[in-house]
């Protein structure tokens, strides 16, 4: 039987990764985010940007997603498969690194 877990990120967050763990397990999670082509990384690999869907290996993973100009969403997630939907919300005000840096 598949598991549908659905979880929202509002303070902490969310992939396009082929893995599977020594049982062969895997897990599908779906993520989006409420601005859309935001990066998305797990366990600090970058696999592709929302929305996405990404197969990963039964177990923990840290998934991020970010986009400049927003503030990152950071979740520590153990998965044992399914499908999992994952929805990143996103707040205007991140650091804005094309700004000069005045050194002095």
């Amino acid at each position: 039987m598949k598991e549908y877990i659905k979880s929202r990120f509002s303070k902490g967050d969310v992939v396009r990764n082929k893995q599977t763990n020594q049982d062969g397990m895997t897990a599908n999670l779906n993520i989006e985010s409420s601005v859309p082509g935001a990066d998305i990384e797990v366990d600090g690999a970058f696999v592709g940007n929302t929305p996405s869907t990404v197969a990963v290996a039964a177990g923990s993973h840290q998934i991020v997603v970010k986009k400049k100009g927003f503030t990152d969403r950071s979740r520590m997630l153990n998965v044992t498969g399914g499908m999992v939907h994952l929805s990143a919300e996103l707040e205007a005000g991140g650091p804005d690194l094309t700004a000069p840096r005045v050194q002095g």
